[in-house]
């Protein structure tokens, strides 16, 4: 009788062992569905989260965006300011996106929709986005692959997890790292400008509807167009960042100094570098005897910006900035 019982508790057991190991299964590939409806960035957007840094990382470069003094900067760009816009793009995102729908992933469709893992170098990697707090623990992490329709929305998945998630969302994520650097260096259209010194040689006007002179002795010598400086000017971006400490002025022998005057009264000082590949600038903001009280408030907001860096222009922007005469 006893071996009959001892028989019967063990398949029982045996059985129930089952049964729990294929619900917990279950739970682990199902349980999901309740994040249906739910934010993505749960944890990121708590009150108490303090966010530390942001790690953004494709199979084209890694972002890694640290705070200090409520400025996001780049790790990777010599801690330069993170493009602004795109910050509070981020955020917008971390705040509104949320889980719409999930399919179990599969090899092809990871494959399909580019959600490999970056960091592991997968094929048809997408781009993952980890959020870490002041203790370093990782409060969100998520991988964004492909769009969806009309780009409202991105497939993702949680490297945790083993399921594919539709979020929503519109996520400007640059192909560049250059990109993720505050942009443009200077934005200036013909309009604004009054006068241009290039190498001590100066244009100038007196009106915004009047051409460019070189004046003599205060005569007018010379009608300038400066159609092919304003394409440089209109947005002047930078490939790369250095901070003073950091930069060798003695690598770059050939040197050119410009200013750029407006009629608020604003003066961009541009003095460039360069050697036989590379060109660099540098920037200062000054302001001419009687500027507008918004210039004033734009050199005291946005000097820190350029004071103390150096920034990389593309060789064609370079190229054509040294090679300009007015």
């Amino acid at each position: 009788m006893y071996p009959r019982l001892i028989k019967s508790a063990a398949v029982l057991a045996a059985v129930s062992l089952c049964a729990a190991a294929a619900s917990l299964y279950w739970v682990y590939r199902s349980g999901h569905a309740h994040l249906i409806g739910s934010l993505v960035f749960a944890e990121t957007v708590r009150p108490e989260s303090k966010i530390k840094e942001i790690v953004i990382r494709s199979p084209e470069y890694t972002a890694t965006l640290e705070n200090d003094n409520d400025f996001w900067h780049i790790r990777e760009a010599d801690n330069y300011y993170a493009n602004f816009d795109l910050v509070r793009s981020l955020f917008k995102n971390f705040r509104e996106t949320r889980f719409i729908r999930k399919q179990t992933a599969t090899p092809q469709l990871l494959s399909e929709l580019d959600l490999g893992n970056p960091y592991r170098s997968d094929a048809h990697a997408g781009t993952s986005i980890s959020i870490l707090d002041e203790q370093g623990r990782e409060l969100n992490h998520l991988i964004l692959g492909k769009a969806g329709a009309e780009n409202q929305t991105r497939f993702a998945r949680i490297p945790s997890l083993p399921d594919i998630f539709t979020v929503s969302g519109q996520y400007t994520l640059p192909i560049e790292l250059s990109s993720w650097i505050q942009q443009p260096l200077m934005s200036l259209e013909l309009k604004d400008l009054q006068a241009v010194q290039i190498d001590g040689e100066k244009v100038s006007r007196k009106a915004p509807a009047q051409a460019f002179i070189i004046y003599e002795n205060n005569h007018p010598q010379k009608l300038v167009r400066l159609e092919v400086l304003e394409r440089q000017l209109s947005y002047l971006g930078s490939e790369a960042v250095m901070s003073a400490q950091n930069f060798d002025d003695t690598r770059y022998p050939r040197r050119r100094q410009m200013a750029f005057t407006t009629f608020d009264g604003l003066i961009y000082n541009l003095e460039l570098y360069a050697d036989n590949q590379d060109y660099w600038a540098k920037l200062t903001l000054s302001a001419t005897p009687l500027p507008t009280i918004e210039t004033n408030d734009y050199i005291r907001n946005s000097a820190f910006l350029y004071d103390g860096w150096f920034f990389k222009l593309s060789a064609e922007t370079g190229r054509t900035l040294f090679q300009y005469k007015l």
